[in-house]
């Protein structure tokens, strides 16, 4: 859901994923697996990434003028709530972003 609904409905360059290709997804013109999401909101950056043995990693960036002067790991559940706020800040600044989060939410 997150790699697929919230890239498509929010403006570009909000979320970004990352994906690892095999051969046979090159091969076969598939876009590969994602292993990383990360939601760029105005002051801070939210990351959901692969880790070992396929467990998620989340993390919380603070980002200033471009540059990350903060990072922090976080469980899921702060990382959906902190994704849901800048939803809702994005929503509040933008009104195509609050089209976008409407639909998201089937109102």
């Amino acid at each position: 859901m997150l790699t697929g609904s919230p890239g498509d409905a929010l403006p570009p360059g909000v979320v970004d994923v990352e994906y690892q290709r095999s051969l046979g997804d090159r091969m076969a013109g598939r876009p590969g697996r994602p292993v990383r999401l990360i939601v760029r909101g105005t002051d801070r950056e939210l990351e959901l990434a692969e880790g070992a043995r396929g467990t998620v990693q989340a993390q919380t960036r603070k980002v200033v003028g471009g540059v990350v002067i903060a990072r922090k790991q976080i469980g899921i559940d702060e990382w959906v709530q902190q994704f849901a706020a800048e939803l809702s800040a994005l929503a509040a600044a933008n009104a195509s972003a609050r089209q976008a989060l409407a639909a998201l939410l089937g109102m």
